[in-house]
């Protein structure tokens, strides 16, 4: 297993080029990357055709499972004492805007 905090300078090459080199490695079964700037983890596993699936946790209340180590992982706990940047909403709801 490998587990990587993205970084706003890295995260691009390890989604991409570092994650194509690790597919290669067959010892790799499970590769997670824990987002720095808001409550989210993927993990990506490798299934035993040689294929890849991949789970999805976001927000705090959120537990990844890391299947490698048949461990469940809250957000919560990985995110305890991490301040996290305050996300403005915007609307997206068009009828809510002026002129309408």
């Amino acid at each position: 297993m490998i587990v990587e905090v993205l970084s706003d300078t890295t995260e691009d090459f390890d989604r991409d080029k570092k994650f194509l080199a690790y597919l290669q490695a067959e010892s790799l079964k499970e590769y997670v990357l824990i987002s720095q700037h808001k409550p989210r983890v993927v993990s990506y596993l490798r299934q035993p055709a040689g294929t890849w699936s991949f789970a999805f946790a976001q927000g705090k209340e959120s537990i990844a499972r890391l299947q490698s180590l048949q461990i469940d992982l809250p957000l919560s706990e990985v995110y305890a004492k991490v301040e996290l940047p305050v996300v403005e909403e915007t609307a997206s709801d068009p009828t809510t805007q002026d002129g309408n």
